[in-house]
């Protein structure tokens, strides 16, 4: 679509999708009828100005982790070109080294994965998304995803079941 092209744009560069655009379109995708009874946002709102353009959430989980651990992780994600599963060099690798599992697709890094724009990310995130957590308060939870990975799943899937 017309608005997939302008917002690969952005992202392959490690910007952020202007708000009104991001807000735009989050609001007609919560129109449909899978969202009726709520849903969950992975990486929105990404700016205070988002976030004063939203309903307040039920709940906000805040998944933390070292800057360094997050440029390793990134930097060793591949994706594969065809069915976009994603592969960690260091955790989940491919059977077949740069073949996909799946559909034995090639697998390749995306744009937004090499570590100069991570780090680019990160600053954009530092100066743009940490302000949005003091709007929600006591709304947040914060987990620790540093650590292993089936760890940390393992913590946030209990407290989604308790939150229930």
């Amino acid at each position: 679509t017309e608005h997939a092209v302008e917002i690969k744009s952005f992202t392959e560069q490690g910007n952020l999708v202007p708000d009104s655009l991001t807000i735009k379109l989050l609001k007609k995708r919560l129109e449909e009828d899978d969202c009726k009874v709520g849903c969950i946002l992975d990486g929105f709102p990404r700016t205070v100005e988002q976030a004063k353009g939203m309903d307040s959430p039920d709940h906000v989980l805040f998944f933390d982790c070292h800057e360094d651990t997050l440029v390793d992780r990134l930097g060793n994600r591949l994706m594969c070109q065809g069915c976009k599963h994603i592969y960690n060099l260091k955790g989940q690798q491919p059977k077949v080294e740069n073949k996909c599992d799946h559909c034995s697709d090639d697998l390749i890094q995306r744009e937004d994965d090499k570590e100069e724009v991570i780090r680019d990310r990160l600053k954009v995130y530092k100066k743009q998304t940490e302000p949005v957590l003091d709007l929600f308060g006591n709304k947040v939870t914060k987990f620790d995803t540093g650590k292993e990975v089936e760890e940390s799943v393992k913590e946030i899937l209990e407290f989604l079941r308790m939150s229930q």
